[in-house]
């Protein structure tokens, strides 16, 4: 009877393992990267209310993802921000219990180019991103930039800062704690 038992339950083994590997094979596979791709651009894109392009999503793991090539826009159909590769941590757990955004814990960016630009109303480009009605979910994570370069347009004047590199700390929703540095015309800037 316990062999009887043992091979059951070693069969069962084999079963569990093997619908394990075929998900992560399917959730690993171009095809599902592509798809997954298109559906977060246009869950991005309804969120914000703007154009939002994503070129690839991989799963890296079962509580992490990286994605490649996201591009933002204003309402106005303009480039706001381009990131060449994001990286994010989360817990599926915090993501059921509260809300997808609180279940993120970190964001990770590289080669971040942003265009922030005054309009000729006042308005500022990056506006568009921003909500004006209140949201129940809040983003409580981390965000590390690496590598970044910021245009800021304002009054006919332009500013570059480039080799940014920060540490966004939500925690304290809302207060942001943001720590770092970067380059203005090959002077420090922090």
């Amino acid at each position: 009877m316990n062999r009887r038992l043992i091979r059951i339950a070693g069969i069962f083994v084999v079963i569990a393992v093997g619908l394990l590997a075929g998900i992560y094979g399917y959730v690993s596979s171009r095809e599902f990267m592509a798809m997954a791709a298109d559906k977060g651009a246009t869950i991005a894109g309804d969120i914000l209310s703007t154009k939002v392009d994503v070129g690839l999503v991989k799963v890296d793991s079962l509580n992490s993802l990286e994605i490649q090539d996201v591009a933002l826009y204003d309402k106005n159909d303009k480039l706001i921000a381009q990131v060449a590769e994001a990286k994010v941590d989360f817990s599926y757990l915090s993501m059921l219990k509260n809300s997808p955004a609180e279940g993120v814990r970190e964001v990770s960016l590289q080669g971040v180019e942003a265009n922030i630009q005054q309009r000729a109303d006042g308005s500022w480009n990056f506006s568009d991103l921003i909500s004006k009605e209140p949201s129940e979910s809040k983003f409580t994570g981390k965000v590390h930039i690496k590598d970044a370069a910021v245009r800021l347009g304002f009054g006919g004047n332009e500013l570059l800062v480039d080799s940014v590199n920060a540490d966004l700390d939500f925690d304290g929703y809302p207060a942001v704690n943001i720590k770092g540095s970067g380059k203005n015309q090959g002077t420090d800037v922090s």
